[in-house]
């Protein structure tokens, strides 16, 4: 195991990156007893979780005792919070980024969870076209108040992205103006996560189902199903050349 990549350390843990068998991977430690309860449960979720998604991190193994906790984790890149030079970033790189993650979220919930700590310091990016969710350390059995809490951190996280602003989880229609000026089509996108209607958030799944809709051609009018495009219509000269027309009373030609 070779972990020479950057350390990241907060109040909790120390995350060391680096490669095992050529595998990007990061190791995660305790930085005292206080965060042993968070990572047993990242543990035991990933545990859980497998190695069944890309957009997931896969724990790889783990060592845990009374005066210690580590984890082996596969991941892609580092933390978005440790890339802040990279932001804003373009609408394509954003568009995969919320494919990606509402992919995770639906896949977590899926298997019975709620992530709960969606942020720039679980969320990784290879600085291609791959982002992945890490962190499972506050996840929940999934229920109607932790994905609407997930939904709306990946819209946080996605404007972020958008404007290099962090939300702090109470500024929707400021932060969807702020994205508009910058987005209009990624702040359309997030709407109903970010002003969520008396119906609440959408669910990770209808997110993606809204990614993929594709936009009418003119919204005003949009095409009968099985409609033929129209032909454009030809310039008009006045006169068709090389054809004369006759008044039939006076035989004369018709200017």
């Amino acid at each position: 195991m070779d972990l020479d990549g950057p350390v990241i350390t907060d109040t909790l843990f120390e995350r060391r990156l680096g490669t095992t068998g050529g595998i990007p991977c990061m190791l995660k430690s305790a930085m005292g007893p206080s965060a042993f309860p968070t990572l047993r449960r990242e543990i035991e979720v990933a545990g859980d979780l497998g190695n069944g998604h890309p957009g997931i991190s896969t724990m790889l193994g783990f060592d845990i005792d009374d005066d210690h906790a580590h984890a082996l984790f596969r991941c892609a890149g580092r933390p978005l919070s440790h890339q802040g030079a990279l932001l804003p970033m373009e609408g394509r790189t954003i568009r995969q980024a919320a494919r990606d993650l509402f992919t995770a979220l639906d896949f977590l919930n899926g298997r019975g969870y709620a992530h709960n700590d969606v942020s720039p310091d679980t969320v990784l990016w290879d600085r291609g076209a791959r982002f992945q969710l890490s962190g499972f350390g506050r996840a929940t059995a999934v229920d109607a108040a932790s994905t609407d809490a997930d939904v709306r951190m990946a819209a946080d996280l996605l404007s972020y992205l958008a404007t290099g602003d962090l939300a702090d989880g109470s500024a929707g229609p400021g932060l969807m103006s702020r994205v508009s000026e910058i987005n209009p089509r990624l702040a359309e996108f997030l709407r109903p996560a970010l002003v969520p209607g008396t119906e609440g958030r959408p669910a990770p799944k209808q997110m993606l189902e809204r990614l993929r809709t594709p936009e009418p051609v003119n919204p005003r009018t949009p095409p009968r199903p099985g409609a033929r495009p129209a032909r454009p219509r030809p310039p008009q000269t006045g006169r068709t050349p090389g054809l004369r027309l006759e008044s039939a009373a006076s035989g004369r030609e018709i200017e």
